[in-house]
């Protein structure tokens, strides 16, 4: 008797219709799919096409929700879906990647588990392919996860705050492994070394923080100087970013040349 393995599916998209339209293309494997397994075991693609419909039924399990702009900020949006695990993994996961395939800027963060045989993993999967993927196959007590990482989280931070794609995983990798080494420093009672290592990790942490407000206060420092511009009517909005920039660099030059504070003044 085969078990039930069941996939947890979260789609990291830039905009709602583009979650929407993700959403509707989960529910519906493609042409070519289906006429390859009509082929593949002699059946009609009618009927194939019914039993592959049933088989990736991927139901939203909650609604999407906005990190940002509601309609053109990043969005997330959770799915799932259970099937028998007696061979259809594989139409399951060609299914998946046509999807990813077809929508090649969005990300999957797909984790999967047979509750029965005591078994998870979880793949990041974009633009078609595999990007990251961790396995777990030592569980201790059944459906307990034993050594399966969240390897989805510097993903979803790099998505949410406008990063690039993959551009935190080295990073995450290394603090991963800092704060596994604090955790064997304190049970062999290294507190020394242990605060060394933690003093680590709070720098990495606090440069990186600093980087993202940096980037936040620039931002806003220019939509403000566009925004009172256009009230003013010096020029038209469009054109106000790069006077902008052209007065920082200005300020900058002056600076240099008068050994002057580095601030732009308003």
């Amino acid at each position: 008797m085969a078990n039930y393995l069941t996939y947890d599916l979260e789609v990291l998209a830039n905009s709602s219709a583009e979650i929407n339209q993700i959403a509707e293309r989960l529910k519906q494997p493609s042409t070519e799919l289906v006429n390859w397994v009509a082929e593949k075991y002699g059946k009609s693609v009618k009927e194939i096409a019914e039993n592959l419909r049933e088989l990736v039924a991927f139901e939203a399990t909650r609604d999407a929700i906005a990190t940002g702009d509601p309609e053109d900020g990043p969005q997330m949006r959770n799915f799932e879906v259970s099937f028998k695990n007696n061979g259809a993994r594989g139409l399951v996961d060609s299914h998946l990647f046509e999807v990813s395939k077809a929508f090649p800027k969005p990300i999957l963060l797909l984790e999967y588990y047979d509750e029965m045989t005591s078994y998870s993993g979880k793949m990041v999967i974009r633009a078609g392919k595999i990007v990251q993927s961790m396995y777990d196959g030592y569980h201790r007590a059944q459906a307990q996860d034993w050594v399966l990482l969240d390897i989805f989280r510097p993903f979803r931070i790099e998505h949410e705050n406008g990063l690039e794609f993959g551009s935190l995983w080295q990073e995450w990798l290394d603090d991963v492994v800092t704060a596994v080494q604090v955790l064997k420093c304190r049970t062999n009672g290294e507190l020394v070394e242990a605060e060394r290592l933690s003093d680590e990790l709070f720098a990495r942490n606090a440069k990186f923080l600093n980087a993202q407000f940096s980037k936040f206060y620039e931002e806003e420092a220019k939509n403000e100087a566009v925004r009172a511009a256009d009230a003013s009517g010096l020029a038209p909005a469009q054109d106000q970013e790069a006077i902008w920039r052209s007065n920082a660099l200005a300020q900058h030059a002056m600076e240099n040349r008068t050994g002057g504070t580095k601030c732009i003044s308003n």
